[in-house]
């Protein structure tokens, strides 16, 4: 993650384990990545990215849920559907 990243959301699956949004900045470039917990957020994963974008554009995602059966979507236009055992989005 580069500098600075900015937690945007925070999916709990449980009080446990569950996964972050965070949003960084590198000069005019913006990039969403993931990360997960397994210690109610005390600490993350390595991040995944999931888009990058100019940041004085609209973010493509904004969100993150999950539907219970293992699936997590990152969402706010655009959706990404986290796949490859969460590699990748």
């Amino acid at each position: 993650m580069t500098a600075n990243p900015r937690l945007a959301a925070l999916a709990m699956s449980s009080p446990e384990r569950g996964d972050g949004l965070f949003v960084t900045s590198n000069g005019s470039r913006c990039e969403a990545v993931a990360a997960s917990t397994g210690d109610g957020g005390a600490s993350f994963t390595r991040p995944t990215a999931i888009a990058s974008w100019n940041c004085s554009g609209s973010p493509p995602v904004q969100s993150l849920t999950a539907d219970g059966n293992g699936d997590e979507f990152a969402y706010g236009p655009q959706l990404f559907l986290r796949g490859n055992e969460a590699r990748t989005w």
